[in-house]
């Protein structure tokens, strides 16, 4: 059997998880996963110039180790690159250079007396529940019957009239017309999800969400909230106050219109 790896200690978080080429759909897209270790790897070679002696020792693994785990993350790199492969950064044992394995919590903890997390938790949704482990923003998609904050929550996710992205800091939002998906014959959760992707939220909040599209958003690293109703205003605050669920499956059929 196996002896498991130790955690190899990294020192920063990536600011984005997901890569992909513009323009293509992500079902058409073979996936490559880089894990943590390979991209502290390459971060700390390739980008702050270390020698792999000094790496090693950053990572606190050996210098043929660090050797090993950074030609693998080349090469899954070059291979993204070249072969147009989108590339997904997630997985591997690790731990935060603080020396404590990692594990999802609030990045602004209680003890900060006056600051953004306690505010946070007193909306009742920790930010670490809405965002990408890693992320800065804080913006949503609703799906809504028009591309207004008074709309009602459209629940079919692949065929709402509209997406409506809002950022939960500064309350500043913009509507997105979803024309194509609702005039789409078939896979308009697809085409969907491949929208919003492109506006880049940390979460998807609707009524119900189908397999494919559930697939694509979670490959991409973006949470899907589903159960929301009222309007989009409503929704927002529904999320806020933690009254809307994480999901982690499919909520409809792939042929509902939510797929």
């Amino acid at each position: 059997m196996p002896r498991p790896h130790l955690p190899r200690r990294i020192g920063q978080r990536p600011q984005a998880t997901y890569y992909k080429p513009a323009g293509v759909p992500l079902h058409r897209l073979q996936e490559v996963v880089l894990a943590l270790d390979e991209l502290e790897a390459l971060r700390l070679v390739d980008m702050e110039g270390l020698y792999q002696e000094a790496a090693a020792e950053r990572m606190q693994i050996s210098r043929p180790t660090l050797s090993r785990i950074l030609a693998g993350a080349r090469q899954k790199v070059a291979g993204a690159l070249v072969q147009g492969q989108s590339l997904r950064v997630e997985g591997g044992a690790v731990r935060d250079d603080g020396g404590q394995p990692h594990a999802r919590s609030c990045p602004n903890s209680a003890q900060d007396g006056q600051g953004v997390g306690r505010r946070r938790r007193r909306r009742g949704a920790c930010a670490e529940s809405i965002a990408t482990h890693g992320s800065s923003t804080m913006k949503i998609v609703i799906t809504a019957k028009t591309g207004a904050l008074e709309a009602a929550v459209d629940p079919q996710f692949g065929r709402a009239a509209a997406y409506v992205l809002y950022d939960l800091e500064t309350g500043d939002w913009s509507a997105h017309d979803n024309g194509s998906g609702q005039l789409a014959t078939q896979g308009a959760g697809v085409q969907g999800a491949q929208t919003i992707i492109e506006l880049a939220p940390t979460a998807v909040v609707t009524g119900n969400c189908g397999p494919k599209a559930f697939r694509a958003l979670k490959a991409a690293g973006i949470a899907v909230y589903t159960g929301a109703s009222g309007t989009v205003r409503e929704a927002v605050e529904a999320l806020r106050e933690g009254r809307l669920e994480k999901t982690e499956a499919a909520t409809v059929a792939s042929h509902s219109g939510a797929a």
